[in-house]
């Protein structure tokens, strides 16, 4: 959900090649959990993130220590630049929070970037490359570990279990609304997620460094969820959008779709999944 890094050293393929290693090393110490998602621990939520938690149809099935997922989408990298078509996977460590997400975007079929954003042990890392090669960003400062770790927290209604997790701590702000505060790695970030009468989440908001380095400003920052699917039996957003609304004006960066979503496999798609 983030408009993230692009990364290329020696090529396309060695781009994937890279990548694979990391997710390997990501997953290297993840192994199944033999614990359930109880109802006693629904009962201790706010209303309205209970009955979310109710819906999704985690209560009573094994916690998982991973999740993997592929989207398409498309996705631009200014309020007015064109959307390039998108095509990513993701790999979420859940126990200990981290994630590895790497996409290709094309403008065209003429321009193209590679790029993977990466959080893991209170540190984040954006890398972006032009035509899989060049380098045009490599940003790995505190305001960009801020931002990966509060992309971790809205992303959880991918991985809805993790909302019980320790690391996460849950405040009512009313009916329909909850705000979530999330502490890793001596970091901290809290989101305010939105429900609709039917249980679903809608919409997370959240402040977020627009930017990098020291212009970075705390600016507002949102995504949208407007259909759901069940995926290997848990019901989840399945299309969206991420935005920004700064005082200059608002606009979409991705509009995503996802298309496949795993528990427990954790190790990389096939290569012909995403990058064939």
């Amino acid at each position: 959900m983030l408009l993230s890094a692009f990364h290329h050293v020696t090529g396309r393929a060695g781009f994937v090649a890279s990548t694979d290693a990391e997710i390997r090393e990501l997953f290297a110490n993840t192994t199944p959990r033999d614990s359930q998602v109880t109802e006693d621990e629904i009962t201790r939520l706010p209303p309205a993130v209970a009955r979310w938690i109710n819906r999704t149809g985690v209560v009573g099935r094994s916690r998982p220590t991973s999740a993997r997922l592929l989207q398409r989408g498309q996705l631009r990298a200014s309020p007015k630049g064109p959307f390039m078509t998108a095509r990513a996977d993701q790999y979420v460590r859940i126990a200990d929070p981290a994630f590895i997400w790497r996409v290709e975007a094309k403008l065209f079929k003429v321009l193209s970037f590679t790029g993977r954003d990466r959080y893991s042990d209170g540190r984040g890392n954006m890398r972006i490359a032009l035509a899989s090669r060049v380098n045009v960003v490599d940003a790995a400062d505190d305001k960009i570990a801020q931002g990966a770790l509060l992309r971790f927290l809205a992303e959880l209604v991918w991985y809805p279990g993790a909302a019980l997790e320790p690391y996460i701590s849950w405040e009512a702000l009313g009916e329909t609304q909850a705000r979530a505060l999330l502490e890793h790695a001596g970091l901290s970030v809290t989101a305010d997620f939105s429900f609709d009468p039917l249980g679903r989440v809608v919409g997370i908001s959240a402040k977020r460094f627009l930017g990098g380095g020291e212009e970075a400003t705390l600016q507002p920052w949102r995504v949208e969820c407007t259909s759901w699917q069940r995926l290997d039996a848990v019901e989840v957003p399945t299309t969206g959008s991420v935005g920004w609304d700064p005082p200059a004006g608002s606009f979409d960066y991705y509009r995503w779709e996802i298309t496949a979503l795993e528990y427990d496999r954790p190790a990389p798609f096939e290569a012909g999944s995403v990058w064939s």
